[in-house]
Order: C-alpha cells, then sequence, then structure tokens
C-alpha cells in the first residue's frame, strides 16, 4: 500500500519538476512544494496527534463507560492538512485514529459493549481536512485514503486565503511550501495579514500563522518547516510571533538531512499548541540539533534535550544546551561588534563571471596580444579562491556612471566604436557574448561594463576578507590589490588585533551556534551575521586571555566544538 502511494506521488512530482513555471523554473520548485517522505509524515503525524490520541484514553482496568468515552472524543476529533499534496501526511494521521479507534473498540467489545457504526462513519467522513492548489495531488490523496477506508474533506482551495468556512481544528499536520514570498502573486496582501513573515519573506511564515489561528485553544500544529528561521535575522518576527502567540513544544533542527531526494531543502520540525487562556505556559521546550545527515529511520528514537522557553525568543533559536547559550550571550554582551570596525561591503557582482574572470592562461594571451587590454585586468578572488594565491583576474571595466572612459558620455553606437578602437582585445572577448551580457541586470551604463559598486576604492584597499560560504575559519587579511567578487564580503581594516581575534577559534565556535546553515553544514556568513560576531576588546596576551574563560567554560567549549568537514560525513 505504501509502496503504491509513494509511486504515485514520485509520478506527481516529477510531473511537476517537468512542468516549468512562468520564470523557466520547475512548478514545483516555483510552488515551493515537495512532498513528504512517508517515514518523516510517520514521525510527524505521531507528534502532532499522539496527545489528542491520549488525551482521553483510559487505563487498562477502565470501566467499559470510560472507553465509551474515549471512542465518542475520538470521533469528534479534527485534523487539518494546509497543503496536502498527494496526502502522505493525512494517510499517516488517518492509520494513528484508526489505530486508536480499534483499541477502544475492541477494549468495549471485551467489556460487553457494542460497536459504534455510526462513530466510525463521523470518524471517515468528518475527521481528516485537507487544503491544496493541485487538483492531481488532491486526487491522489482522496484515493490513497478511500483505500484505507476514510474519505476526507478535500478542497482545491489556498490556505491562505481569508475567511475561508473552515471548523477549528484540533491538530494541524503540514509539509507547507516555502520559498520566497515575493513570487507569490499576492504577495502584498499576505505580508499586510501575517505579521510572522515580515522580514524573512518566506512564505512558510505565513502557514504557520495561519495553521495557529485555525487551531481551536488547546490544539496542536506539527509542521515541517525550511530551518533557516531558526537563526536568521530575518526570521526574527516568526520567532517572536511564536513565542508570544503559541506554547512551542518541540523543535528539531534535521540538518541537512535528504529528506526531499536531490533537493537542497533544509527542514525543520516544528510542534506547537495554541494556548490555552486559563492554563499557565511550560517553562520548558523539547528541543534538538542535528549535525551531519539524519536518517529518516531514526527519527522516532530521536532523543530531544530540554530549554527553557524563554530562550526561544525573537533572537537567534540557537537549540544548544542552556550553558551554551548563556556563554554567547557573554560574548555578544562583553565583545564590541564587528560592525564597529566598519560595514562589511559585499563584492563584485558580474553578473556574467565568464566574460569578465579570466583564469591564468587567458590572462597571459590578453597580455601577450592586447597590453592595453591587459591593463584593465585586477587580481581577482572568489569565496572559494580565499586562502591561496590568487589565480583569476577581472576585466575591471567599471561603469562610467563612477569612472571616466573614452566613451563616457557618448551614445552607444560611437561609444562601442571608442571601445573597440582602445580595448581591442577585450572587445574581441566581449563581443561574442553581447546578448547575455544585454540581458544581466546587474550592468553599467553599457552592455561591455560592469555595475556601479559605490565602494572600487574601499574594496581595492586594505581589508579583511571571508567567504560567504565556509566549513573552516577562512578569513584573509589583503593589504591591497585584491579585488573580492560576490561570494566574499570585504571589511576596510587592516587592525592586526581584529584579524588575530577573528582567527581565534572561538570566533569559529561562536560562528557555529549562531549561523545559518547549508548543505554539508557549511555556515552561511552573511552581512547580517557577521555585523554582530562579537570581538573581544585588546589584551597583551592575545584573544585567549581577552575572552577570559574559565576552565569550566573552556571544557564546555571543547565539547561542544564544530565537528571537522570529514566527521560531518
Amino acid at each position: 500500500m505504501r509502496r503504491a502511494e509513494g509511486d504515485a506521488a514520485e509520478a506527481l512530482q516529477a510531473a511537476l519538476d517537468a512542468a516549468p513555471s512562468r520564470r523557466g523554473r520547475s512548478r514545483r520548485h516555483a510552488e515551493g512544494a515537495y512532498f513528504t517522505p512517508a517515514p518523516l509524515a510517520a514521525e510527524l503525524a505521531r507528534r502532532g496527534l499522539s496527545p489528542a490520541l491520549h488525551r482521553s484514553r483510559p487505563g487498562a482496568d477502565a470501566p467499559r463507560s470510560a472507553w465509551e468515552a474515549h471512542r465518542e472524543a475520538l470521533s469528534g476529533l479534527t485534523v487539518l492538512d494546509p497543503a496536502c499534496g498527494a496526502g502522505a501526511l493525512l494517510v499517516e494521521a488517518w492509520r494513528a485514529l484508526k489505530a486508536a479507534w480499534d483499541e477502544a473498540e475492541e477494549e468495549i467489545r471485551r467489556r460487553g459493549g457494542a460497536a459504534d457504526p455510526e462513530g466510525l462513519r463521523r470518524l471517515q467522513h468528518h475527521t481528516l481536512w485537507g487544503l491544496d492548489l493541485n487538483p492531481d495531488a488532491l486526487a491522489l490523496a482522496q484515493r490513497a485514503l478511500a483505500e484505507l477506508g476514510a474519505t476526507p474533506q478535500l478542497r482545491a482551495q489556498d490556505a491562505l486565503t481569508p475567511n475561508l468556512d473552515l471548523p477549528d481544528f484540533d491538530v494541524i499536520v503540514g509539509n507547507p511550501p516555502f520559498g520566497r514570498l515575493s513570487r507569490h502573486p499576492e504577495a502584498a496582501a499576505l505580508l499586510r495579514r501575517h505579521a510572522a513573515a515580515h522580514g524573512q519573506g518566506d512564505l512558510s511564515a505565513c502557514f504557520v500563522e495561519r495553521a495557529l489561528g485555525l487551531l481551536r485553544p488547546g490544539g496542536r500544529l506539527a509542521l515541517i518547516l525550511p530551518n533557516k528561521w531558526l537563526r536568521a535575522p530575518a526570521g526574527a518576527p516568526l520567532r517572536a510571533f511564536l513565542h508570544d502567540a503559541a506554547w512551542v513544544e518541540t523543535v528539531i533542527d534535521l540538518g541537512h538531512a535528504p529528506l526531499f531526494g536531490t533537493t537542497d531543502a533544509f527542514p525543520c520540525l516544528l510542534i506547537a499548541r495554541r494556548p490555552h487562556t486559563d492554563e499557565a505556559p511550560p517553562t520548558s521546550a523539547e528541543v534538538q540539533r542535528l549535525h551531519g545527515q539524519a536518517r529518516l529511520d531514526a527519527l522516532g528514537a530521536l532523543q530531544t534535550r530540554p530549554v527553557a522557553r524563554a530562550s526561544l525568543g525573537a533572537g537567534p533559536w540557537g537549540l544548544g544546551e542552556d550553558a551554551v547559550e548563556a556563554l554567547l550571550c557573554r560574548m555578544e554582551r562583553e565583545g564590541q561588534p564587528l560592525l564597529t570596525w566598519g560595514e562589511p561591503l559585499y563584492g563584485v557582482k558580474t553578473g556574467l563571471n565568464r566574460a569578465f574572470v579570466l583564469n591564468e592562461e587567458e590572462s597571459a594571451a590578453l597580455h601577450r596580444d592586447c597590453p592595453a587590454s591587459a591593463g584593465l585586468l585586477v587580481p581577482f578572488a572568489r569565496g572559494e579562491d580565499l586562502g591561496r594565491p590568487p589565480a583569476r583576474q577581472l576585466l575591471a571595466l567599471r561603469s562610467s556612471r563612477e569612472r571616466a572612459w573614452p566613451w563616457s558620455g557618448l551614445p552607444e553606437v560611437q561609444a562601442r566604436a571608442v571601445f573597440e578602437r582602445t580595448y581591442p582585445g577585450a572587445w574581441a572577448r566581449l563581443a561574442p557574448m553581447e546578448d547575455a551580457l544585454r540581458a544581466r541586470a546587474d550592468q553599467g551604463a553599457f552592455w561591455w561594463e560592469l555595475r556601479r559598486t559605490g565602494a572600487w576604492e574601499l574594496l581595492l584597499g586594505p581589508k579583511l576578507l571571508w567567504p560567504d560560504l565556509a566549513w573552516r575559519p577562512t578569513f584573509r587579511l589583503d593589504p591591497g590589490g585584491l579585488l573580492p567578487g560576490d561570494t566574499c564580503f570585504a571589511l576596510p581594516s587592516a587592525d592586526p588585533w581584529l584579524i588575530a581575534a577573528l582567527q581565534h577559534p572561538l570566533t569559529w565556535w561562536w560562528l557555529w551556534h549562531r549561523a545559518q546553515r547549508g548543505k554539508d553544514e557549511v555556515l552561511r556568513l552573511k552581512r547580517a551575521l557577521m555585523r554582530r560576531l562579537p570581538i573581544p576588546k585588546p589584551h597583551p596576551d592575545g584573544a585567549e586571555a581577552a575572552w577570559g574563560l574559565n576552565e569550566q567554560e573552556r571544557r564546555l567549549v571543547a565539547r561542544t566544538a564544530p565537528p571537522t568537514r570529514r566527521a560531518l560525513g
């Protein structure tokens, strides 16, 4: 049965992959839709439904009336998947519901009671609800559930549409679509209606807020979400919303577990309740953060650990031990943010690297064939180049909006003639790529120019460099003359204390626990994060002494240090 369901869902997913969107990407990628693998669906359904299924369950020695009351409670439950796709989560929810129902029926029978066919019909027809925009997916869900004896309430509707005629739900399970909210045709209206999406701009944040609003007080949601909102500055509105409007029970960051085939989706599980007004909130939540690849078949045995609920506010959710969070906060409190030394700068974005970036052989040929054009070359480094001698050169045709050229201010026909005559080697390289160069969003006054940076001299001057993606500490001091690409960040400073602090292992430890992670646990060293990176105040004995760690803190850092890339597997 599960194999057939999986085959059908995979066929639909392949069809969505093959169907292009208006922007040329696959329809599935454009919609942010990824069908849920059965083991993950089973685990999420278990975590979402178990409390509701066991809330009224009596003990083994309970009388028949208690089991009949439990059976009645089961038939009144309502479960929604707001983006149900092919129904994987609803299938697992039905299996859990039906198992609980069958247990109650058996216990009642053993005590001399009768079956409840009317209650079973309510369970079959009114318990499960599903919404989705894709009618093909809904047809698959209907068929899969019908084969198991359920006839759910499925609708071809957008769960984010306001004022839908829906009941309040006891449980909401889902793997809602995620991706940039700006791609949604109703982006502006969604932002007005969903405060949780402010700043983050991810569609999944709207689904979290909507799901919580569709729960009855005490109801529970269990969602698969992208993990970037846990730590990224842009996720602060969603974190604040969950802290203020929900009781977060469990958060599991699954790292780069390959849950969706070859798709680089970095998921987490969120279990939360809509509060009861007359009930005190919990003081803690259960969390886990996995490193490397989580095994789907091991999710059920995953051990979580408690953290103070107060730590799950608008700030980053590190999901680490309280002692780790305390040391991170001390570093942030006592250190100076990197922004003190200046604003990190983006590197140069060419819009077409194959046109402007030359390797050693191409650079040598340009020097040989056209010395005038070779004079435009500047040593160039992308993020992956840091830590080794520069081997690339950039054809530094700055925008004539910020640098005077012989063709500046001329009409294009005349300007291109002057460019060809002045730098024939550069012209010969770029002219065959004219169509691609014209298609760039990032260009200067003419199609052969780079976009305006506004910081060219700073980028060429003395600076600290780091890559936007890093598996290990890669901070480089450049005395000047090396131009960083758009996969680098640059800080215009040559402060020796700063480079010493950045290269200290404790800095990497802070980044490991605070940075958003990507595929294979790579750290995303984005500008918003790096602005607040704490730097200790100068100390004559170096950065180690500057932080003043006690022995207990040293042991904590050693125990929670980043694993090597090899260990991540």
